[in-house]
């Protein structure tokens, strides 16, 4: 790597483990085209269903609860 290269610092890149399920916001694209140019492409235009996003909130806090309570029991026994 040059010099110049160190200047602003060698960041490492931004990735995620998973992808958004919410998708991105496309006025992005037009805003800031030049620096987010790779990023934009890389990404997932695609948003899940608010209805399976509300339905895997609720799930999730059902199955936090079931644990809780045999977590309880099992120490209670």
């Amino acid at each position: 790597m040059s010099r110049k290269a160190h200047r602003n610092g060698i960041k490492k890149p931004k990735t995620h483990r998973y992808p958004s399920t919410r998708g991105w916001f496309p006025r992005l694209t037009t805003m800031f085209r030049s620096t987010l140019c790779l990023r934009i492409s890389s990404m997932s235009n695609e948003q899940v269903d608010p209805k399976f996003m509300r339905n895997q909130r609720y799930a999730k806090h059902g199955s936090e609860r079931a644990l809780r309570e045999a977590r309880a029991a099992a120490q209670s026994a």
